[in-house]
């Protein structure tokens, strides 16, 4: 599977948790943007795999979406977003905007 990533990832390393044929695994996130993941967790993962990633971008919101897994080299893998409802992008774009803003003002 060959993946390329169109933007920057963004670091942020949040806590967040992967739901996983009905269990619940903590993970890292370690930086994202609108279209992918890198995460750190203690359960190995399979390339190609779909899973649940829930991130806590701040401490009152989340954000859910559907993830696949296009890289691994355990503890960490990286993931495309495959589903996000409107809603959920809607608060990532605005997270990303944030960060971004705060972090790369010029002048």
């Amino acid at each position: 599977m060959s993946f390329r990533r169109k933007t920057v990832r963004l670091i942020i390393e949040r806590e967040g948790q992967i739901h996983r044929r009905g269990k619940i695994i903590p993970c890292t996130v370690i930086n994202l943007n609108e279209e992918g993941v890198r995460v750190k967790a203690q359960s190995p993962v399979t390339l190609g795999e779909e899973l649940q990633l829930d991130c806590w971008l701040v401490k009152e919101r989340s954000v859910q979406c559907t993830v696949q897994v296009t890289y691994v080299r355990s503890p960490y893998f990286g993931a495309r977003i495959t589903h996000i409802s409107p809603e959920q992008q809607h608060h990532l774009r605005e997270f990303l905007d944030d960060l971004f803003t705060t972090n790369f003002r010029t002048g």
